[in-house]
This record gives structure tokens, sequence and C-alpha cells, in this order.
């Protein structure tokens, strides 16, 4: 099976060495097993861009490398805005769209806080999985590629477990508008049944009054079937960026849940909140999860560096509140951080792991999210060994 990369970049020079370099490593260093050769695709503008990526015959790609700045043709299917200083963010969306499935590393050539705000956002806001300085040495393009392939399947998997819920809502919505509408529909009949009644009674008052009764009875049977149908809407339809409540001790189950492979693999077992747990917040969603996401990941690789035993590792998730907010605190018994380690930890390139698996991005995004949600992280060594971090999370009511 061929692993398709796509690089859009105006840098033919960096672009070229790169992919030189990607073709002389093993497959299983990029993209891991089942794969037995690397197609490379580069396109220089958003023409190019436009017609390998909307044609019939186009693969859909595996990985997929966007310059946040890369130079716009005078035409194009999107006809972007020439005055647009970072076109990749404009076209993200579209890529996205027409390439649903692949993982989208951002790149970027300088190191401006506003650029590496742009890049998160790209991530928080746009199903982007990663960004990536070009200014970095190969062997950490090569290990954060290979780590955003990774996260990207689990994000994958998030995507699927997000639908299953929206699902389940959905089917429960349905069957509530179902009855409360079959309930309307019972005591319409009812009053309209009791009005023909006294119609047939020959009441005189009654037969005078029928029009404007009737009328009545609609113009109220009308209003309930709107402020349902109003129900209904909201119900099935968040709102995407828009705040809506959340329970967290329902996320952080369903989470574990998905991190059980992960966990099992390093030895850990997961300890989460009390199955009949329930804390509500009212917050962006998406950003919690990257936030949680990324601390998550961050403890199961502590422990899987740890020298403490398989079967001794325990990754325990806690929730309570404080003054009508939410704090999640997810603790790990690995290695713990030093007091100089702590305080570099969300700097962007800090990191107290091999460098070439890990260049210090995972706290630094999960800060940036938690910041989006006006909320706070926190982060300190357990006496008895490992990490503890604490997520505060704002209720936005």
């Amino acid at each position: 099976m061929k692993f398709e990369l796509l690089v859009i970049d105006d840098d033919v020079a960096w672009t070229r060495t790169l992919c030189d370099n990607l073709r002389a490593v093993p497959l299983s260093d990029l993209a891991g097993s089942g794969f037995d050769d690397l197609g490379i695709e580069h396109v220089t503008n958003q023409e190019d861009a436009d017609r390998i990526v909307l044609l019939p015959s186009t693969p859909q790609f595996h990985l997929i490398l966007l310059d946040l700045n890369y130079p716009k043709a005078p035409c194009g299917p999107l006809r972007l805005d020439p005055n647009q200083p970072l076109q990749g963010m404009v076209w993200l969306p579209e890529l996205r769209r027409f390439q649903p499935n692949a993982t989208i590393v951002i790149l970027t050539a300088w190191a401006y806080e506003k650029e590496l705000a742009h890049a998160v956002a790209a991530i928080r806001d746009y199903h982007a999985n990663d960004f990536l300085p070009k200014t970095a040495p190969f062997k950490d393009i090569l290990a954060r590629l290979s780590l955003a392939i990774q996260n990207a399947r689990q994000r994958q998997r998030l995507l699927i477990l997000d639908k299953e819920l929206w699902l389940f809502g959905a089917t429960r919505a349905a069957r509530v508008f179902e009855q409360d509408v079959t309930d309307l529909l019972t005591r319409q009949h009812d009053r309209m049944d009791r009005i023909a009644q006294r119609i047939e009674s020959g009441d005189s008052s009654a037969i005078a009054a029928a029009p404007d009764t009737i009328r009545a009875e609609m113009r109220a049977g009308r209003k309930e079937l709107d402020e349902l149908t109003g129900m209904m809407d909201r119900r099935l339809n968040p709102g995407g960026r828009l705040r809506q409540t959340v329970d967290v001790a329902e996320l952080t189950q369903d989470l574990l849940l998905l991190y059980d492979p992960r966990l099992e693999a390093v030895g850990a077992k997961p300890v989460g909140p009390e199955p009949r747990a329930k804390l509500e917040v009212n917050t962006f969603l998406g950003d919690l999860k990257m936030a949680l996401h990324e601390v998550i990941t961050n403890a199961i690789e502590a422990m899987a560096s740890s020298r403490r035993p398989r079967g001794g590792r325990t990754l325990r998730i806690a929730l309570t509140s404080l003054e009508g907010n939410a704090v999640i605190q997810v603790e790990d018994n690995g290695e713990g951080f030093s007091h100089e380690a702590i305080t570099n930890l969300f700097k962007l390139g800090k990191t107290t792991r091999d460098s070439r698996e890990h260049v210090g991005m995972g706290l630094y995004v999960a800060r940036r999210a938690m910041i989006a949600i006006g909320g706070d992280i926190k982060v300190e060594s357990r006496p008895e060994g490992g990490a503890r971090v604490q997520l505060f999370i704002p209720n936005l009511k």
C-alpha cells in the first residue's frame, strides 16, 4: 500500500531537501506498518493545489504539509483574497473538506508569536493535526510528523466517538419530539372534540363563538408546535464553536475508554470518576477535548518511559467543583518533573524527554486551548512520584 504525501509550499529548495530525506528513512519510522511505497506530490501555489485536490482522480492523502503563507495564483476555484497574508489558513477549511481523513500539519518558517497563534488556531478551529517550524532539525521534523500521524489517528477515533454520541443524542431527541407532538395532537383533538359537542348540543352562544374559538385553539396549537420544533433544533444543533453544556464526568469517562488500548500497551490502568458522577459546565467542547487529549497523552508517554514496573502504573482522573467551575485533575505515577522543568513546561519546544520523539508541543497546545475557553492549567510533581495536572474550566454561563 502506498503512503501518499502532499506538500503545499512555495519554498522549493526546503521542500526538495525534506522530500529527499523522507525517501531515505524507512516507512515504518514515518507512517507505521502497512505501507510499502511512498508517493510525494509538491505544489507551490493555490491554482495547482486546487487542481490536485479537486480532481476526481486525486488520491486521498495520508499526510499533507500546508505552508501558512504559500502564494496565491490569480485564478482558481476558491478565488482567495489577494491581500490575505495567510493563504494556508484561508484554504485550510476547504482542504479539510476534500481530504477529511488526512493528517494535516501546518508549516511555518518563522517562530513569531503571531504566526504560532495562527498555527494553534488552525489546529483548534479547522481540524489541522499539528504545526511544525521549518527551522527544526530533520530528526525533530521526522519525529514530529510521526507523532502527528499517531495523534491524528487518536483524533479520528474521537471524531467517531463524537458522531456516535451525537447520533445517540439525536435518536433520543427524535423520540422525545415524537412523544411531545403526539401529546400535543391528543390535547388538540380533545379540545376540538369538546367544541364540536357544544355546537352539536344546539347551544346558540357556542355556535356563534365557534369560528373564533376554533381559530384561537389553532393558534395555541401552532405556538406549542413551534416551541417543540425550536427545542428539537437546539438539541440537534449545538452550534459548532458556540458554547454548550458539557457533562465533564461523562466526557472524561468516554475519553478513558478511548485511550484504554494505549494505556494497556504501556502497562497502565485507568481510574476515572465515579460512574454516577455528574459535573456540568457551559464551555467550548472542542477546546476542552484538545487540552484533555494533550494532557492524557503526555501522562501516558510519561508512564511509558517510567522505571515503575508494568502493572503498577496508574492514570487517575478526578473531578471537583470550585465556586461553580469544574476542575479536572489528571494524575500519573511516572517520573514527574523537576522544579526547573516545571517552570518551562508551557514554553514551545521545551521537553523533558528524548528530543527525537518529543519536541515540546503537548502542554503548550493544552495551555493555549485552556486560555481559549477562559480557563487555566497547572502542573506539579506529586511527592509520591509522578505528575498532577489540573484543568480549571470556568462555567461560561
